[in-house]
């Protein structure tokens, strides 16, 4: 199971696991678990089980994301690849590690660093 999905270009993590029965012929049912976010969670149980006779809710149970919560709705639009991204961000376990990782963080923290040498080999 992963901890997040990809929608509309954010991060979305997964907060509910639900089990499912869904009956396939009279009196055979299968169950069935599936680890939703909250926009699928909202429209599963809006939309989805009420309005289908075939889907019963068997569990639902909140999982514990406390550990990831500051990568929750992060834009990952831009990215080529967004699920490789967004396990680079939940690597690092927080964002203003993994800002700092990136490269452009790096060249601006190389140029101040390279500014105070040479002030200092110069006395200044």
């Amino acid at each position: 199971m992963s901890i997040f999905k990809i929608e509309n270009g954010k991060i979305a993590l997964v907060k509910h696991k639900v089990i499912i029965q869904e009956e396939h012929y009279p009196n055979e049912f299968i169950n069935h678990t599936h680890y939703l976010t909250d926009s699928w969670w909202k429209e599963w149980s809006e939309q989805l089980i009420p309005k289908h006779k075939k889907y019963e809710l068997i569990s639902h149970e909140d999982i514990d994301i406390s550990d990831y919560a500051w990568v929750d709705g992060a834009d990952v639009s831009q990215s080529a690849d967004p699920l490789l991204l967004a396990q680079e961000m939940v690597k690092y376990n927080s964002k203003e590690e993994y800002e700092t990782s990136l490269p452009s963080c790096q060249l601006n923290y190389q140029c101040d660093l390279d500014y105070r040498i040479s002030k200092l080999e110069l006395g200044i």
